[in-house]
């Protein structure tokens, strides 16, 4: 199975830039991070507010049972959303490997079912911002 943990895509929301006497003091993004928290929220995850991480973006985690996913998004003109997977620790935990490829899988779906989100692209770490094509799912043998 090959996990693509970074996505792509243009989102048709408000410029939320906050700019005084010329430096910028709120980087965008932040109404997406927030719309892509409260579908993971729909989904049945438990995700933290999207916190402010300056020229990053906006971060959160989202915890499903024992283990738990980092997400950052960027406004970069599209949008950049990167993931990363720590699984959880315990001496007679089952194997979980499903949980990160589902979840992924399942917020791929509500992207594509929200009219805001467009030319959704899942990519590797190493082809975000390259110009490479992506893949149209997150997950693919």
């Amino acid at each position: 199975m090959r996990i693509r943990p970074c996505a792509e895509f243009s989102a048709d929301f408000p410029d939320d830039m906050i700019e005084e006497d010329g430096e910028i003091v709120q980087f965008g993004g932040r109404g997406v991070a927030e719309a892509v928290a409260v579908m993971l929220q729909h989904l049945g995850y438990d995700v933290s507010p999207p916190e402010h991480q300056h020229e990053h973006g906006w971060d959160f985690e989202i915890k499903v049972k024992t283990d738990r996913v980092w997400m950052q998004i960027s406004d970069l003109g599209d949008f950049i959303l990167i993931t990363r997977y720590f699984p959880g620790f315990g001496l007679f935990k089952k194997n979980s490997d499903d949980i990160y490829p589902e979840m992924l899988t399942r917020l791929n779906g509500a992207l594509a079912g929200d009219p805001r989100f467009s030319n959704i692209r899942w990519q590797f770490h190493s082809d975000v911002d390259s110009g490479t094509p992506g893949a149209r799912d997150p997950v693919s043998e």
